[in-house]
Formats: structure tokens, C-alpha cells, sequence
């Protein structure tokens, strides 16, 4: 079951499952371990653009984040 897809912006994600979070962070997303930067920045980037600008392989990350979701269902 796919939850986030390439369109779903970043805040959105974080904020209705806090536990993705670990995985921004996993994959080199370090300005996500800052509040104002989420609420920010989140609220406009969706995951395509954030993997792009990190070069981040967003298939393997979107796996990643929707793994995480579902394994706390």
C-alpha cells in the first residue's frame, strides 16, 4: 500500500507520521532535525523536488518512508 507518493509534500508527511522522520534523516536530510526548517521549507518541497535536490534515489527513499508507515499500522 503506497501512502506517499512523489507529489506529497514533505511537511505533510512528517506531520501525520512523525516516526518518517528517522528516515529523512537516514537518508541525508539533516535540515529535516530542525523545526522551523520542516515547517518551512516542507511546506512547499514535495519528496520529487527534496530527492532531487539531495540526489537522493526517490524510489528507493519513497520505499523507505511508506515501509515505515505501514510497518506502525
Amino acid at each position: 500500500m503506497t501512502v506517499v507518493t512523489k507529489d506529497t509534500k514533505v511537511f505533510d508527511i512528517v506531520d501525520q507520521y512523525p516516526e518518517t522522520l528517522q528516515v529523512f534523516l537516514d537518508f541525508g536530510f539533516s535540515q529535516m532535525a530542525n523545526p522551523v526548517m520542516r515547517n518551512t521549507m516542507g511546506r512547499v518541497a514535495s519528496i520529487e523536488m527534496a530527492t532531487k535536490m539531495h540526489n537522493v534515489d526517490m524510489d528507493k527513499f519513497l520505499k523507505a518512508l511508506n515501509d515505515k508507515i505501514v510497518s506502525k499500522k
